[in-house]
């Protein structure tokens, strides 16, 4: 996924193989995966009734194969006399193997490279560097795999190298890492998808920048090549347009808010953590991670209403989410709704379904208590009864844009301000919910303060 893909080639449906038709297939990360046909799989009668193809198949210029999933067309045109052409556009792309059916499309692993990962794990082979006098030496050994377990999978880091030379003018070694998922059994591949993209998440948060998978390689143990006494298995890569914006910077460690060195004590924990919570609060871990994916990065108030609903729904999921006891509150509506002449008696039950539910001021209040022995607390809210009433008043304000509140809202500079304090409430939440020690958050913070927020620490 990390090259643009540019090629001519043939192209069938699975139930046509003798019926090829030219075409030119492109493919980017941000513009997502295009197939232009010269021709149609269509009679010309039906080009322009509503159309899908599943599956299509083709064969590069290079001999390669190539299977597209969900194709839709984007446009036709028909030109008298002249050829038809048509244009889809497809989900996912495997290079390298043909599959008739959406059952065959089966693996048992998936390795992914992800933008930022090798910089994240932060391990390298280069265990002695020496120069002394004209000679140079460098000894390096390749890492050992790092394992882990992921819900039902076997999980690992894997490294690898390359050496490249130019006739002994420049010496490059290169090392990369990879995520893999493996399962005992062949799986269907939005399953392994969905599982990897969760992983994903953690090192968006881990890195605080758009991470995207720059190269995915899919493998069934069932299918192999046999070479000798070896057994060759065959890799299908798998491309589909990213979410996010493309970086071809590599980010320096220390501009992580944290990364595997800080984790490694207890990393099978976090993960486990990090996935069931996931699944958990998986709305609020969206709302979170949305904005480092985000291609407007220009603030609005947008924004702010979406961090206050990810802490309004992060307390609702983990807190207690009731006022009184459900029994006592009950009876409490039963007799307030009898004592209403029957044709209020709806319209008031609709009123009191969330009568029981904490305010926003006291969900604030009990999420500020929790983390109000770290320090950066304290230093971004100095009068929390007032920091409490901006947060309730704007969010009224912004939600129903009430004349009422048109003295007390805040806005500019002062709303962008209160968004990224609202953050960093949910952003310590998180820390606490993956298990991390106090010390731990309170080191994870200073580099928020001193490498992402610190404007927010010298106004």
């Amino acid at each position: 996924m990390r090259d643009d893909i540019e090629s001519n080639g043939l192209w069938f449906l699975p139930d046509s193989e003798d019926d090829k038709i030219s075409g030119k297939i492109s493919y980017s990360q941000e513009q997502g995966i295009y197939l232009e046909l010269l021709g149609s799989f269509d009679e010309i009668e039906q080009m322009f009734s509503e159309s899908t193809n599943y599956i299509i198949l083709g064969i590069l210029q290079n001999g390669k194969k190539i299977t597209l999933l969900n194709n839709s067309i984007t446009s036709r045109t028909l030109n008298f006399p002249g050829i038809p052409t048509v244009k889809y556009i497809s989900t996912y792309m495997f290079v390298g193997a043909h599959y008739f059916k959406k059952e065959e499309i089966l693996f048992d692993e998936i390795s992914i490279e992800f933008h930022n990962l090798s910089e994240w794990v932060s391990i390298n082979g280069i265990n002695e560097v020496k120069y002394k006098n004209e000679e140079f030496r460098l000894h390096y050994t390749l890492p050992s795999e790092i394992n882990f377990n992921v819900k039902d999978y076997n999980a690992k880091f894997k490294f690898s190298s390359n050496i490249k030379n130019d006739n002994f003018k420049t010496f490059c070694l290169h090392q990369k890492v990879e995520f893999s998922l493996k399962k005992e059994k062949t799986t269907q591949i939005f399953d392994f998808l969905r599982d990897s993209l969760v992983f994903q998440g953690l090192i968006t948060f881990g890195s605080f920048e758009n991470c995207y998978p720059t190269a995915i390689k899919l493998k069934n143990e069932n299918i192999f090549e046999t070479y000798g006494d070896n057994k060759i298995y065959k890799e299908v890569e798998l491309y589909y347009k990213s979410k996010g914006t493309k970086s071809i910077k590599q980010k320096h460690s220390f501009k992580f808010l944290f990364n595997y060195e800080d984790l490694k004590d207890n990393f099978q924990k976090t993960v486990s953590n990090w996935y069931r919570y996931n699944s958990e609060i998986e709305p609020i871990i969206y709302l979170f991670l949305n904005s480092f994916y985000a291609h407007d990065r220009i603030f609005t108030e947008g924004k702010f209403l979406e961090i206050i609903h990810a802490l309004e729904t992060f307390h609702r999921r983990t807190y207690e989410n009731k006022v009184m006891k459900e029994s006592d509150y009950n009876e409490k509506k039963r007799i307030i709704l009898e004592s209403v002449p029957r044709e209020h008696k709806e319209w008031l039950q609709a009123k009191l379904h969330f009568g029981n539910e904490p305010s926003l001021h006291e969900r604030l209040v009990e999420l500020l208590s929790e983390i109000s022995e770290f320090k950066i607390i304290e230093e971004i809210i100095t009068d929390s009864e007032q920091f409490i009433r901006d947060v309730k008043n704007s969010r009224n304000y912004y939600t129903h844009y009430d004349k009422s509140l048109e003295k007390k809202f805040v806005k500019g500079s002062s709303l962008y301000y209160l968004t990224i304090k609202l953050r960093i409430i949910l952003i310590i939440h998180l820390l606490l919910l993956l298990e991390l020690e106090k010390g731990k958050i309170e080191i994870i913070l200073q580099k928020l303060k001193d490498h992402h927020y610190n404007f927010l620490f010298h106004k």
